[in-house]
Protein backbone atom coordinates (compact mmCIF):
# COMPACT_ATOMS: atom_id res chain seq x y z
CA UNK A 1 0.00 0.00 0.00
CA UNK A 2 2.70 2.24 0.96
CA UNK A 3 4.88 1.63 -2.39
CA UNK A 4 1.31 2.24 -4.82
CA UNK A 5 0.54 5.87 -2.78
CA UNK A 6 4.13 6.66 -3.31
CA UNK A 7 3.86 6.26 -6.69
CA UNK A 8 0.72 7.67 -7.20
CA UNK A 9 1.27 11.67 -5.05
CA UNK A 10 4.94 11.74 -4.74
CA UNK A 11 7.69 13.63 -6.95
CA UNK A 12 10.19 10.67 -7.02
CA UNK A 13 14.00 11.70 -7.20
CA UNK A 14 16.34 9.54 -8.62
CA UNK A 15 20.05 10.29 -7.23
CA UNK A 16 22.13 8.67 -9.52
CA UNK A 17 25.78 7.59 -7.75
CA UNK A 18 28.36 7.75 -10.55
CA UNK A 19 31.62 5.97 -8.50
CA UNK A 20 34.72 6.68 -10.34
CA UNK A 21 37.82 4.47 -8.77
CA UNK A 22 40.71 6.94 -9.15
CA UNK A 23 44.61 5.79 -9.23
CA UNK A 24 47.62 7.45 -10.78
CA UNK A 25 51.15 6.35 -11.37
CA UNK A 26 53.36 9.44 -10.15
CA UNK A 27 51.53 11.81 -10.28
CA UNK A 28 48.22 9.93 -10.19
CA UNK A 29 45.83 8.93 -13.18
CA UNK A 30 42.62 11.35 -13.37
CA UNK A 31 38.82 10.77 -12.75
CA UNK A 32 36.23 13.15 -13.43
CA UNK A 33 32.86 14.69 -12.25
CA UNK A 34 30.93 18.09 -13.58
CA UNK A 35 32.94 20.08 -11.44
CA UNK A 36 36.20 18.84 -10.54
CA UNK A 37 38.74 16.31 -11.63
CA UNK A 38 40.86 14.17 -8.85
CA UNK A 39 44.04 12.32 -8.51
CA UNK A 40 45.59 9.93 -6.27
CA UNK A 41 49.59 9.73 -5.93
CA UNK A 42 50.71 6.57 -5.29
CA UNK A 43 53.03 6.11 -1.87
CA UNK A 44 56.57 4.38 -2.55
CA UNK A 45 55.12 1.48 -0.11
CA UNK A 46 52.10 0.97 -2.67
CA UNK A 47 52.00 -3.27 -2.36
CA UNK A 48 53.84 -4.68 -5.31
CA UNK A 49 51.66 -6.23 -8.14
CA UNK A 50 48.44 -3.87 -6.02
CA UNK A 51 47.74 -1.92 -9.51
CA UNK A 52 47.48 2.11 -9.48
CA UNK A 53 43.01 1.75 -8.47
CA UNK A 54 43.63 2.59 -5.10
CA UNK A 55 45.59 2.77 -2.11
CA UNK A 56 46.95 -0.85 -1.10
CA UNK A 57 49.60 -0.46 1.45
CA UNK A 58 51.89 -2.20 3.63
CA UNK A 59 52.25 -0.88 6.95
CA UNK A 60 53.99 -1.60 9.98
CA UNK A 61 52.14 -1.50 13.46
CA UNK A 62 51.84 2.16 15.07
CA UNK A 63 53.40 3.37 12.08
CA UNK A 64 52.02 6.48 10.43
CA UNK A 65 51.85 7.86 6.90
CA UNK A 66 50.22 10.66 5.08
CA UNK A 67 48.65 9.74 1.63
CA UNK A 68 48.09 12.48 -0.91
CA UNK A 69 45.09 13.20 -3.53
CA UNK A 70 45.14 16.64 -5.53
CA UNK A 71 42.14 18.01 -6.37
CA UNK A 72 41.81 20.52 -9.02
CA UNK A 73 38.13 22.62 -10.11
CA UNK A 74 36.54 22.42 -13.79
CA UNK A 75 34.32 25.01 -12.84
CA UNK A 76 34.43 28.74 -13.75
CA UNK A 77 32.55 29.23 -10.26
CA UNK A 78 33.78 29.11 -6.95
CA UNK A 79 33.21 25.34 -5.83
CA UNK A 80 33.59 23.03 -2.28
CA UNK A 81 34.72 19.64 -2.65
CA UNK A 82 33.50 17.21 0.05
CA UNK A 83 35.54 14.80 1.41
CA UNK A 84 34.57 11.79 3.33
CA UNK A 85 36.10 8.27 4.60
CA UNK A 86 34.36 5.03 5.64
CA UNK A 87 34.94 1.85 5.93
CA UNK A 88 33.60 -0.93 3.34
CA UNK A 89 30.35 -2.59 3.99
CA UNK A 90 28.40 -4.77 2.32
CA UNK A 91 24.54 -3.86 1.59
CA UNK A 92 21.43 -6.02 1.28
CA UNK A 93 22.09 -6.85 -2.57
CA UNK A 94 25.31 -8.66 -1.50
CA UNK A 95 27.66 -5.83 -3.13
CA UNK A 96 30.75 -4.05 -1.42
CA UNK A 97 30.17 -0.51 -0.80
CA UNK A 98 33.17 1.95 0.03
CA UNK A 99 31.20 5.13 1.04
CA UNK A 100 29.28 6.05 3.98
CA UNK A 101 26.00 4.31 4.30
CA UNK A 102 23.38 6.59 6.66
CA UNK A 103 21.62 4.48 9.07
CA UNK A 104 23.96 1.50 8.64
CA UNK A 105 25.83 0.61 12.32
CA UNK A 106 29.39 -0.43 12.22
CA UNK A 107 29.58 -3.89 12.44
CA UNK A 108 29.86 -5.76 15.79
CA UNK A 109 33.42 -7.86 14.70
CA UNK A 110 35.07 -4.63 13.18
CA UNK A 111 37.07 -3.67 15.69
CA UNK A 112 39.48 -0.74 13.53
CA UNK A 113 37.06 0.98 11.22
CA UNK A 114 38.62 2.83 8.30
CA UNK A 115 37.50 6.81 9.49
CA UNK A 116 38.84 6.07 12.97
CA UNK A 117 42.03 5.12 11.37
CA UNK A 118 42.42 7.55 8.20
CA UNK A 119 41.71 11.10 8.78
CA UNK A 120 41.61 14.58 7.03
CA UNK A 121 42.01 18.00 8.60
CA UNK A 122 39.16 19.64 6.43
CA UNK A 123 36.66 17.60 4.92
CA UNK A 124 35.67 20.44 2.95
CA UNK A 125 37.47 22.23 0.60
CA UNK A 126 36.77 25.91 -1.21
CA UNK A 127 38.17 25.95 -4.38
CA UNK A 128 38.23 28.93 -6.59
CA UNK A 129 37.88 28.74 -10.75
CA UNK A 130 40.61 26.35 -11.99
CA UNK A 131 42.65 25.74 -8.69
CA UNK A 132 44.55 22.65 -7.66
CA UNK A 133 44.61 21.94 -4.07
CA UNK A 134 46.39 18.69 -2.38
CA UNK A 135 44.67 16.78 0.09
CA UNK A 136 46.68 15.05 3.01
CA UNK A 137 45.01 12.45 4.68
CA UNK A 138 46.98 10.40 7.66
CA UNK A 139 46.84 7.22 8.61
CA UNK A 140 48.00 5.79 11.68
CA UNK A 141 48.08 2.08 12.13
CA UNK A 142 46.72 0.22 15.24
CA UNK A 143 49.58 -0.28 17.24
CA UNK A 144 48.30 -3.77 17.88
CA UNK A 145 49.56 -6.53 15.32
CA UNK A 146 47.28 -8.29 13.19
CA UNK A 147 46.81 -10.24 10.01
CA UNK A 148 44.28 -9.26 7.27
CA UNK A 149 43.33 -6.55 5.58
CA UNK A 150 41.41 -3.41 6.55
CA UNK A 151 39.20 -1.72 3.75
CA UNK A 152 37.48 1.19 2.98
CA UNK A 153 37.48 4.42 0.41
CA UNK A 154 37.64 8.17 0.02
CA UNK A 155 34.60 9.61 -1.79
CA UNK A 156 34.64 13.01 -2.90
CA UNK A 157 31.90 14.80 -4.33
CA UNK A 158 30.77 18.36 -5.11
CA UNK A 159 28.78 20.53 -2.41
CA UNK A 160 25.23 21.37 -3.92
CA UNK A 161 22.05 23.46 -3.35
CA UNK A 162 19.67 20.68 -3.52
CA UNK A 163 17.00 23.50 -3.95
CA UNK A 164 18.47 24.83 -6.84
CA UNK A 165 18.93 21.45 -8.44
CA UNK A 166 15.17 20.34 -8.01
CA UNK A 167 14.53 23.48 -10.10
CA UNK A 168 16.53 22.61 -12.78
CA UNK A 169 15.91 19.14 -12.56
CA UNK A 170 14.99 17.13 -16.04
CA UNK A 171 12.60 14.69 -15.58
CA UNK A 172 12.70 14.84 -11.94
CA UNK A 173 15.92 13.29 -11.86
CA UNK A 174 19.42 14.80 -9.78
CA UNK A 175 22.60 13.69 -10.91
CA UNK A 176 24.56 13.58 -7.69
CA UNK A 177 28.48 12.69 -9.20
CA UNK A 178 30.79 10.58 -6.49
CA UNK A 179 34.45 10.02 -7.05
CA UNK A 180 35.82 6.56 -5.20
CA UNK A 181 38.75 5.52 -4.38
CA UNK A 182 39.40 2.30 -2.19
CA UNK A 183 41.63 1.99 0.61
CA UNK A 184 43.37 -1.06 1.60
CA UNK A 185 45.94 -1.63 4.41
CA UNK A 186 47.54 -4.39 5.80
CA UNK A 187 50.44 -5.24 8.39
CA UNK A 188 51.73 -8.68 6.59
CA UNK A 189 51.34 -10.67 3.61
CA UNK A 190 49.45 -13.51 5.40
CA UNK A 191 45.87 -14.70 4.15
CA UNK A 192 43.09 -14.92 6.16
CA UNK A 193 40.69 -17.21 5.43
CA UNK A 194 36.56 -15.62 5.61
CA UNK A 195 34.27 -17.07 8.66
CA UNK A 196 30.78 -16.44 7.89
CA UNK A 197 28.33 -16.57 10.46
CA UNK A 198 24.77 -16.42 11.10
CA UNK A 199 23.99 -13.21 13.17
CA UNK A 200 20.17 -13.77 13.17
CA UNK A 201 17.06 -14.42 11.46
CA UNK A 202 13.40 -13.83 12.34
CA UNK A 203 9.86 -13.72 10.42
CA UNK A 204 8.89 -10.28 9.28
CA UNK A 205 7.01 -7.63 7.12
CA UNK A 206 9.37 -6.04 4.76
CA UNK A 207 8.55 -4.07 1.77
CA UNK A 208 5.01 -4.99 2.09
CA UNK A 209 5.37 -9.09 1.86
CA UNK A 210 5.91 -11.41 4.40
CA UNK A 211 9.41 -12.83 4.70
CA UNK A 212 11.93 -14.69 6.63
CA UNK A 213 14.90 -11.77 6.97
CA UNK A 214 18.23 -13.61 7.52
CA UNK A 215 21.56 -11.48 8.59
CA UNK A 216 25.08 -13.34 7.97
CA UNK A 217 28.19 -11.88 9.12
CA UNK A 218 31.66 -11.92 8.16
CA UNK A 219 33.66 -11.54 11.23
CA UNK A 220 37.30 -12.00 9.74
CA UNK A 221 39.86 -9.11 7.67
CA UNK A 222 39.36 -10.83 4.80
CA UNK A 223 36.77 -10.19 1.54
CA UNK A 224 34.25 -12.88 0.27
CA UNK A 225 34.78 -13.63 -3.23
CA UNK A 226 32.57 -15.07 -5.85
CA UNK A 227 29.70 -16.55 -2.61
CA UNK A 228 26.29 -17.93 -3.72
CA UNK A 229 24.04 -19.21 -0.50
CA UNK A 230 20.90 -21.65 -0.29
CA UNK A 231 18.86 -21.23 2.42
CA UNK A 232 16.09 -23.32 3.40
CA UNK A 233 13.12 -23.18 5.88
CA UNK A 234 11.66 -26.93 7.56
CA UNK A 235 9.62 -27.64 10.24
CA UNK A 236 11.49 -28.76 13.34
CA UNK A 237 12.70 -32.29 12.88
CA UNK A 238 11.65 -32.12 9.22
CA UNK A 239 13.72 -31.95 5.69
CA UNK A 240 10.28 -31.25 4.36
CA UNK A 241 11.29 -27.46 2.56
CA UNK A 242 8.63 -25.09 3.02
CA UNK A 243 10.12 -21.79 1.96
CA UNK A 244 13.69 -21.73 0.28
CA UNK A 245 16.18 -19.09 -2.02
CA UNK A 246 19.47 -19.46 -3.85
CA UNK A 247 21.29 -16.46 -4.51
CA UNK A 248 24.57 -16.25 -6.40
CA UNK A 249 26.88 -13.50 -7.69
CA UNK A 250 27.75 -12.19 -4.10
CA UNK A 251 30.72 -10.38 -2.11
CA UNK A 252 31.27 -9.30 1.09
CA UNK A 253 33.09 -7.29 2.78
CA UNK A 254 35.77 -7.79 5.71
CA UNK A 255 34.04 -7.62 9.38
CA UNK A 256 31.03 -6.98 7.51
CA UNK A 257 27.38 -7.95 7.35
CA UNK A 258 23.96 -8.22 4.88
CA UNK A 259 20.58 -9.33 5.05
CA UNK A 260 18.46 -11.64 2.34
CA UNK A 261 15.17 -12.52 2.74
CA UNK A 262 13.28 -15.54 1.94
CA UNK A 263 10.33 -14.75 0.56
CA UNK A 264 6.82 -16.22 1.97
CA UNK A 265 5.26 -16.02 -1.44
CA UNK A 266 1.91 -14.83 -0.07
CA UNK A 267 1.07 -17.84 1.42
CA UNK A 268 -0.62 -17.93 5.05
CA UNK A 269 1.43 -17.57 8.27
CA UNK A 270 1.09 -20.52 10.62
CA UNK A 271 2.53 -20.42 14.62
CA UNK A 272 5.09 -22.93 15.39
CA UNK A 273 8.81 -23.77 15.35
CA UNK A 274 11.01 -23.73 12.74
CA UNK A 275 14.58 -24.58 11.69
CA UNK A 276 16.68 -22.74 8.98
CA UNK A 277 19.24 -23.93 7.28
CA UNK A 278 22.14 -22.10 5.38
CA UNK A 279 25.14 -23.34 2.94
CA UNK A 280 27.75 -20.60 1.78
CA UNK A 281 30.18 -21.51 -1.04
CA UNK A 282 32.90 -19.23 -2.45
CA UNK A 283 36.29 -19.06 -4.00
CA UNK A 284 38.06 -18.73 -0.48
CA UNK A 285 35.66 -20.78 1.83
CA UNK A 286 32.12 -22.63 2.41
CA UNK A 287 30.31 -22.96 5.23
CA UNK A 288 27.42 -25.07 6.76
CA UNK A 289 24.77 -23.43 9.47
CA UNK A 290 22.67 -26.71 10.06
CA UNK A 291 20.11 -25.95 11.87
CA UNK A 292 18.92 -22.10 13.16
CA UNK A 293 15.57 -22.36 14.99
CA UNK A 294 13.10 -20.13 13.81
CA UNK A 295 9.86 -19.18 16.10
CA UNK A 296 6.54 -17.68 14.97
CA UNK A 297 4.17 -17.09 17.86
CA UNK A 298 0.18 -16.92 17.58
CA UNK A 299 0.37 -13.18 17.94
CA UNK A 300 3.00 -12.68 14.97
CA UNK A 301 1.52 -14.95 12.29
CA UNK A 302 -2.09 -12.83 12.83
CA UNK A 303 -0.23 -9.59 12.59
CA UNK A 304 1.27 -11.00 9.49
CA UNK A 305 -1.72 -12.47 7.76
CA UNK A 306 -3.21 -9.18 8.71
CA UNK A 307 -0.50 -7.18 6.82
CA UNK A 308 -0.47 -9.97 3.87
CA UNK A 309 -4.68 -9.17 3.34
CA UNK A 310 -4.31 -5.47 3.12
CA UNK A 311 -1.42 -5.95 0.38
CA UNK A 312 -4.10 -8.12 -1.33
CA UNK A 313 -6.85 -5.26 -1.22
CA UNK A 314 -4.10 -2.96 -2.75
CA UNK A 315 -3.58 -5.31 -5.31
CA UNK A 316 -7.71 -5.32 -6.43
CA UNK A 317 -7.75 -1.90 -5.69
CA UNK A 318 -5.30 -1.17 -8.09
CA UNK A 319 -6.22 -3.65 -10.74
CA UNK A 320 -9.79 -1.98 -10.39
CA UNK A 321 -8.28 1.30 -11.41
CA UNK A 322 -6.33 -0.13 -14.09
CA UNK A 323 -9.87 -1.07 -15.81
CA UNK A 324 -10.80 2.81 -16.30
CA UNK A 325 -9.87 3.81 -19.62
CA UNK A 326 -6.59 6.18 -20.33
CA UNK A 327 -9.30 8.68 -21.93
CA UNK A 328 -12.04 8.59 -19.61
CA UNK A 329 -8.70 9.38 -16.89
CA UNK A 330 -7.52 12.17 -19.33
CA UNK A 331 -11.35 13.20 -19.01
CA UNK A 332 -11.50 13.17 -15.30
CA UNK A 333 -8.24 15.01 -14.87
CA UNK A 334 -7.58 15.80 -11.17
CA UNK A 335 -10.59 15.54 -9.84
CA UNK A 336 -10.75 11.94 -10.38
CA UNK A 337 -7.15 11.44 -9.12
CA UNK A 338 -8.32 12.81 -5.50
CA UNK A 339 -11.59 11.09 -5.38
CA UNK A 340 -9.49 7.81 -5.67
CA UNK A 341 -6.58 9.30 -3.25
CA UNK A 342 -9.12 9.48 -1.11
CA UNK A 343 -10.90 6.14 -1.19
CA UNK A 344 -7.06 4.79 -1.01
CA UNK A 345 -6.59 6.47 1.99
CA UNK A 346 -9.94 5.20 3.85
CA UNK A 347 -9.27 1.68 3.18
CA UNK A 348 -5.87 2.62 4.77
CA UNK A 349 -6.94 4.03 7.64
CA UNK A 350 -9.84 1.94 8.56
CA UNK A 351 -10.01 -0.74 11.38
CA UNK A 352 -9.56 -4.22 10.06
CA UNK A 353 -11.82 -5.22 11.93
CA UNK A 354 -14.85 -4.18 9.80
CA UNK A 355 -12.81 -5.00 6.67
CA UNK A 356 -15.30 -7.61 4.82
CA UNK A 357 -17.61 -4.57 5.26
CA UNK A 358 -15.79 -2.06 4.15
CA UNK A 359 -14.06 -3.92 1.17
CA UNK A 360 -18.14 -3.85 0.22
CA UNK A 361 -18.42 -0.46 -0.12
CA UNK A 362 -14.96 0.43 -1.48
CA UNK A 363 -15.95 -1.97 -4.49
CA UNK A 364 -19.30 -0.50 -4.65
CA UNK A 365 -18.31 2.90 -4.68
CA UNK A 366 -15.77 1.70 -7.40
CA UNK A 367 -18.41 0.07 -9.60
CA UNK A 368 -20.60 3.32 -9.37
CA UNK A 369 -17.52 5.31 -10.31
CA UNK A 370 -17.20 2.87 -13.42
CA UNK A 371 -21.29 3.44 -14.04
CA UNK A 372 -20.86 7.24 -14.17
CA UNK A 373 -17.93 7.34 -16.66
CA UNK A 374 -19.26 4.75 -19.01
CA UNK A 375 -22.94 6.61 -18.56
CA UNK A 376 -24.30 3.20 -17.55
CA UNK A 377 -27.83 3.32 -16.30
Amino acid sequence: MKKFLSKAVLLILSVLFLGGQLGGSVRGFEDSGPGFTARIMIPANQREGAGVASFNLLMAPGSEQVIEMEVESLSTEPIVVLIDIASATTDDNGELVFRTREGVARDSSLVYAMEDIARVENTRILLEPGETETIPITIRMPTSSFDGILAGGITLRQELDMSILLEEAVDNRVNVYLLETMVFLQQTEVQVIPDIQLLRAMAEERDDENVFAVTIQNTEKSFVNEMSLHARVTEVDSHEVLHEIELTGLQMAPNSNFTFTIPMRGEVVEAGDFALHVRVDAYNGSWDIPSYPLTITPELAERMNEAEEVDEETIGIRERLEEIPPELIIFAGSGLLLLVLIVLLIVMLVRRRSRSKQNAQVNDLMDEMMKQFRGDE
